[in-house]
Protein backbone atom coordinates (compact mmCIF):
# COMPACT_ATOMS: atom_id res chain seq x y z
CA UNK A 1 0.00 0.00 0.00
CA UNK A 2 0.75 3.67 -1.01
CA UNK A 3 1.29 6.40 1.67
CA UNK A 4 0.61 9.64 -0.27
CA UNK A 5 0.43 13.68 1.25
CA UNK A 6 -1.38 16.18 -0.48
CA UNK A 7 -0.43 19.41 0.93
CA UNK A 8 -1.83 22.41 1.01
CA UNK A 9 0.67 24.95 1.47
CA UNK A 10 -1.27 28.49 1.14
CA UNK A 11 -3.45 26.96 3.96
CA UNK A 12 -0.60 25.64 6.16
CA UNK A 13 2.94 27.04 4.93
CA UNK A 14 5.52 26.77 6.90
CA UNK A 15 4.17 24.85 10.25
CA UNK A 16 4.67 21.87 8.17
CA UNK A 17 8.26 21.39 9.42
CA UNK A 18 7.19 19.68 12.57
CA UNK A 19 5.11 17.16 10.75
CA UNK A 20 7.20 13.73 11.44
CA UNK A 21 6.21 11.33 8.04
CA UNK A 22 7.26 8.16 7.32
CA UNK A 23 10.42 8.13 4.81
CA UNK A 24 8.43 5.85 2.58
CA UNK A 25 5.78 8.13 2.07
CA UNK A 26 4.82 10.56 -0.74
CA UNK A 27 4.87 14.02 0.00
CA UNK A 28 3.03 16.89 -2.72
CA UNK A 29 3.23 20.27 -2.14
CA UNK A 30 0.64 22.13 -4.10
CA UNK A 31 1.78 26.04 -4.56
CA UNK A 32 -0.42 28.86 -5.56
CA UNK A 33 0.41 31.62 -8.00
CA UNK A 34 1.05 33.62 -5.25
CA UNK A 35 3.58 31.95 -3.23
CA UNK A 36 7.14 33.75 -3.90
CA UNK A 37 9.68 31.05 -2.00
CA UNK A 38 9.21 27.77 0.13
CA UNK A 39 10.47 27.91 3.60
CA UNK A 40 13.93 25.70 3.43
CA UNK A 41 13.20 23.29 6.48
CA UNK A 42 10.09 22.34 4.41
CA UNK A 43 12.11 21.97 1.57
CA UNK A 44 14.40 19.92 3.40
CA UNK A 45 11.58 18.04 4.60
CA UNK A 46 10.09 17.20 1.41
CA UNK A 47 13.59 16.03 0.40
CA UNK A 48 13.61 13.40 -2.39
CA UNK A 49 10.57 11.90 -1.17
CA UNK A 50 7.99 14.75 -3.19
CA UNK A 51 7.47 16.79 -5.42
CA UNK A 52 5.95 20.24 -6.06
CA UNK A 53 2.88 20.99 -8.19
CA UNK A 54 2.45 24.74 -8.73
CA UNK A 55 -0.83 26.02 -9.71
CA UNK A 56 -1.25 28.26 -12.72
CA UNK A 57 -4.37 30.31 -12.35
CA UNK A 58 -5.93 32.31 -9.43
CA UNK A 59 -9.52 31.62 -7.99
CA UNK A 60 -10.49 30.98 -3.95
CA UNK A 61 -10.49 26.82 -4.80
CA UNK A 62 -7.91 26.38 -7.82
CA UNK A 63 -5.28 24.72 -5.90
CA UNK A 64 -8.10 22.63 -4.02
CA UNK A 65 -9.44 21.29 -7.03
CA UNK A 66 -5.91 20.63 -8.48
CA UNK A 67 -5.60 18.63 -4.78
CA UNK A 68 -9.15 16.86 -5.36
CA UNK A 69 -7.66 16.24 -8.93
CA UNK A 70 -4.24 14.58 -7.59
CA UNK A 71 -6.16 12.81 -5.37
CA UNK A 72 -8.51 10.97 -7.79
CA UNK A 73 -5.95 9.86 -10.17
CA UNK A 74 -3.86 8.43 -7.32
CA UNK A 75 -6.73 6.23 -6.41
CA UNK A 76 -7.33 5.37 -9.96
CA UNK A 77 -3.53 4.10 -10.05
CA UNK A 78 -3.62 2.42 -6.64
CA UNK A 79 -7.41 1.86 -5.23
CA UNK A 80 -5.50 0.88 -1.53
CA UNK A 81 -3.08 4.14 -1.63
CA UNK A 82 -3.71 5.98 1.88
CA UNK A 83 -4.42 9.75 0.98
CA UNK A 84 -3.97 11.99 3.75
CA UNK A 85 -5.07 15.78 2.92
CA UNK A 86 -3.04 18.27 5.16
CA UNK A 87 -4.98 21.59 5.29
CA UNK A 88 -6.88 23.55 7.27
CA UNK A 89 -9.67 23.90 5.28
CA UNK A 90 -12.38 22.10 6.15
CA UNK A 91 -13.90 22.05 2.51
CA UNK A 92 -12.05 18.98 1.65
CA UNK A 93 -14.11 16.83 4.05
CA UNK A 94 -17.12 16.18 2.11
CA UNK A 95 -14.52 14.47 -0.47
CA UNK A 96 -12.66 12.67 1.69
CA UNK A 97 -16.00 11.25 3.45
CA UNK A 98 -17.08 10.25 0.35
CA UNK A 99 -14.01 8.57 -0.93
CA UNK A 100 -13.94 6.81 2.77
CA UNK A 101 -17.53 5.54 1.87
CA UNK A 102 -16.09 3.76 -1.07
CA UNK A 103 -13.38 2.37 0.55
CA UNK A 104 -10.65 4.46 0.07
CA UNK A 105 -8.59 5.45 3.11
CA UNK A 106 -8.93 9.27 2.85
CA UNK A 107 -8.23 11.63 5.21
CA UNK A 108 -7.60 15.48 6.22
CA UNK A 109 -5.24 16.69 9.12
CA UNK A 110 -4.24 19.91 10.32
CA UNK A 111 -0.77 21.03 11.30
CA UNK A 112 -0.44 22.70 14.75
CA UNK A 113 -0.21 26.09 15.24
CA UNK A 114 2.22 25.71 17.86
CA UNK A 115 4.70 23.25 18.20
CA UNK A 116 3.07 21.06 20.57
CA UNK A 117 2.72 17.26 19.30
CA UNK A 118 0.13 15.82 18.35
CA UNK A 119 -1.01 12.14 17.09
CA UNK A 120 -2.30 12.82 13.70
CA UNK A 121 -4.17 9.63 10.94
CA UNK A 122 -2.45 7.50 9.18
CA UNK A 123 0.13 7.41 11.50
CA UNK A 124 1.82 10.87 11.17
CA UNK A 125 2.82 12.66 14.15
CA UNK A 126 2.50 16.40 14.35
Amino acid sequence: MSEFYLVDYENVGPSLRHCNIADDAQVIVFLGQTTAKIHPRLAQWVGRRGEYINIEGKGPNALDFHVAFYAGMIVNMDRSSRITVISRDKGFDPLLTHMSRMGVSATRVEPPTRKDQIRGAAGATF
